[in-house]
């Protein structure tokens, strides 16, 4: 994302290199590249404009945000902020060895429900909010799949299908399962933020960029367990999308999976729930609502466009059943309604204790 302000200052792109394993490596880069009109010696900084390089290259970065301002020489009245950027702590393969995850928490609907999300940013990454309504221990697991529920299903009939979002390959399922892997327990009332990339994100496919409660996290360890070779789970911007986090396991066949396990939250985003008096075509974006989670799913009723929504979060560790009802409650949401392309979700949104 390019941009420019009344100085000439122009920031062409930022580049983040993430740290790399192994944990505490703190090996992470970002390359600001940015130029002025009538060539000035510029200056940068990666901590808000409280130091200021002449390097546009930072190296051995631990993880965390960096506000980016680029100016010329000694002039703050010419500063052009870009915003902040993120390295998060890596995923590393040596903490995912031999994950048992059999000693977790067994989730049930409304343990975890989707509480925010942004699906545009950086280019098409998503960012998935959840609030947490019990421990987490560790060695919990569950799935986050792009799918819709009984599709081809007909009126009044129940099926128990579960196929691919918009697409004719309706066994090429987009799953992946997440293990947290940390040493202490999740609290009731946490929330917990990560990125879904794009295709072109270079990030690769998988869920990452973990946050507990605001702060980066590398106790997460994700698989895909889905059955197509495109792995992303995303939201689509320009089509209505499902998203689901379930618990349990899969099993393939050709053009549909089944689930053992539990279906935990929902979102339908750009269109209304499909209910068992409706038919459910194939293919189709649209899913009908699972019966297990009826009260505890969100209809997202915007236009499939760039969009970032949220819950008003605020870390009750006993979150009652009237802050079930306003969660799931699509229209009791806030919606961001300038979109950059950049993270629009506010800071307190994944960090229930930030200040607003």
């Amino acid at each position: 994302m390019e941009i420019s302000n009344r100085c000439g200052v122009t920031i062409q792109q930022v580049q983040c290199f993430f740290p790399e394993c192994p944990v505490g490596s703190n090996n992470g880069r970002i390359i600001i590249n940015a130029y002025i009109e009538n060539k000035q010696q510029l200056e940068y900084s990666i901590d808000g404009g409280v130091s200021f390089f002449a390097s546009h290259i930072f190296e051995n970065l631990s993880p965390g945000a960096y506000t980016i301002i680029v100016q010329p020489l000694n002039d703050r009245e010419c500063a052009l902020e870009y915003g902040t950027v993120e390295l998060p702590a890596p995923l590393c393969r040596e903490q995912c060895d031999s994950v048992d995850e059999t000693c977790g928490t067994l989730l049930y609907p409304g343990d975890m429900v989707f509480a925010g999300f942004d699906n545009n940013i950086h280019f098409g990454t998503d960012r998935i909010v959840l609030s947490i309504l019990t421990n987490i221990k560790p060695g919990t697991a569950f799935i986050i799949a792009n799918v819709i529920y009984e599709g081809g299903a007909a009126v009044g009939q129940r099926t128990n299908k579960w196929m691919a979002s918009g697409t004719m390959d309706t066994g090429a399922i987009a799953s992946h399962k997440i293990v947290y892997i940390g040493n202490t327990t999740i609290p009731s009332g946490a929330v917990i933020c990560f990125d879904l990339p794009s295709h072109d994100s270079g990030l690769g496919m998988l869920a990452q960029n973990f946050k507990i409660n605001g702060i980066f996290s590398s106790d997460f360890c994700v698989s895909d367990n889905g059955n197509t070779s495109l792995p992303r789970v995303n939201i689509n911007t320009r089509k209505p999308d499902a998203l689901f986090i379930l618990q349990g396991h899969w099993t393939f066949h050709p053009d549909h999976a089944t689930l053992c396990g539990r279906v935990i939250s929902g979102i339908q985003q750009g269109a209304s729930w499909l209910t068992l008096a409706s038919g459910v075509s194939i293919p189709s974006r649209i899913s009908r609502i699972h019966p297990q989670i009826a009260c505890l799913s969100i209809q997202a009723l915007t236009s499939p466009s760039s969009t970032a929504s949220y819950f008003s979060l605020m870390g009750n560790a006993n979150p009652s059943l009237g802050y079930l009802e306003q969660a799931t409650n699509f229209e009791l949401w806030s919606r961001v309604e300038k979109v950059t392309g950049k993270n629009d979700l506010p800071s307190f949104v994944c960090s229930p204790s930030a200040k607003k």
